[in-house]
């Protein structure tokens, strides 16, 4: 499985090798204000793929969330490796983003160097922000002081008390949703706009100036069926780029059902929705956006793990066994090892990039 990376350093390394290959030009913004635990750069590394002046743009970001990053990351070297870039129809270009949070990923982490969660970060920072309601109540039921299963367990059971008492969609929505109040809690979407939302906004500004059309993949992993892709939209079901969307992939597209439960949280702050914000400021082209995300585990799982990744953050100085292995197992609940995994996820992002640009050309 030579395109997943074990480090950020392993995959930016894999990345920058197979531009240098294919003659493409890099272009690195490195955060002035991290560096990798190593010692090493932190960058947001930027590619163009096609003509310049290409009116269609495939825009491809990965690692939003940090310690998600490896598995975009894997999509991209793929696709690059495969010289797919060399097929692109005469009119259409790719914009590949490289780790919109390196900081992340280099610690294996959601969040960037500040706590922030950058899916909950691209929204107007000088407006009032979106009050979460229920997060100030849920919060001390699912914090612990200490890392163990029998702590994550309560934490889980004193969710699911929550759940029954105020419902399950006023549970997820407090835990998900974003929140703007408590900068050390889990989904943080800070009072400002982040370095890396400062620097992407830049960059699309600057690339897609001349764009027409843009279709945007946001990857993560986390929710849905193991192994499987799972599309997630802004747009309302039944709209036309809902129905584009759908007609495109070849597949159930979610908007108002992304948990089991048939809720979907009313999401602040998403990159998806923040780009094509600024897009439509610049040049109001057409755009179409969706996160994909890449199934890992149940939804305790991954609460629990959003749990896990806020202790470990709040804990940077706690350099014990424990910690490496709840490190260890936060990884493998974002980015499972698992070869049959990581064999669906090329095999299915493949495809993905396939249909995107079949799509896109016809758009």
């Amino acid at each position: 499985m030579y395109y997943f990376s074990d480090s950020y350093e392993q995959g930016r390394t894999k990345f920058l090798a197979v531009c240098k290959k294919n003659n493409l030009v890099v272009e690195s913004h490195i955060n002035p204000r991290a560096k990798s635990p190593s010692g090493e750069d932190l960058a947001m590394d930027v590619v163009w793929c096609g003509a310049k002046d290409a009116t269609k743009v495939f825009l491809v970001t990965c690692g939003t969330h940090g310690l998600e990053a490896a598995t975009g990351s894997a999509t991209i070297v793929q696709w690059l490796h495969q010289k797919q870039h060399l097929t692109l129809a005469e009119d259409c270009a790719v914009l590949l983003i490289h780790a919109v949070n390196a900081y992340g990923w280099a610690y294996n982490s959601r969040t960037n160097e500040d706590n922030i969660d950058l899916n909950r970060n691209f929204l107007n920072h000088k407006a009032v922000h979106p009050k979460n309601k229920n997060y100030a109540k849920l919060k001390n039921l699912i914090k612990i002081e200490e890392i163990n299963s029998e702590t994550l367990k309560k934490s889980i059971d004193n969710f699911h008390q929550f759940a029954s008492e105020k419902g399950i969609f006023n549970a997820i929505q407090a835990i998900t949703a974003g929140q703007y109040e408590d900068a050390s809690g889990i989904g943080y979407g800070g009072n400002q706009d982040s370095w890396s939302k400062k620097v992407l906004i830049e960059v699309v500004k600057s690339k897609l100036k001349h764009a027409r059309k843009v279709v945007s993949i946001d990857w993560h992993t986390g929710i849905g069926k193991y192994g499987l892709p799972f599309f997630i939209s802004q747009d309302q079901v039944g709209s036309k780029k809902y129905k584009m969307a759908s007609q495109w992939w070849q597949t159930a597209i979610h908007s108002d059902d992304i948990f089991d439960e048939g809720i979907s949280p009313d999401y602040n702050g998403l990159l998806i929705q923040g780009l094509r914000d600024e897009l439509h400021k610049l040049s109001k082209p057409d755009v179409l956006t969706v996160v994909i995300e890449i199934g890992t585990y149940d939804l305790d799982s991954m609460l629990q793990a959003l749990i896990m990744d806020n202790w470990l953050r709040q804990n940077l100085n706690n350099q014990s066994s424990q910690r490496v292995r709840q490190t260890l197992r936060l990884v493998e609940r974002f980015y499972p090892s698992m070869p049959e995994w990581r064999a669906s996820v090329l095999s299915h992002a493949q495809l993905i990039y396939q249909q995107t640009l079949n799509g896109l050309s016809n758009w």
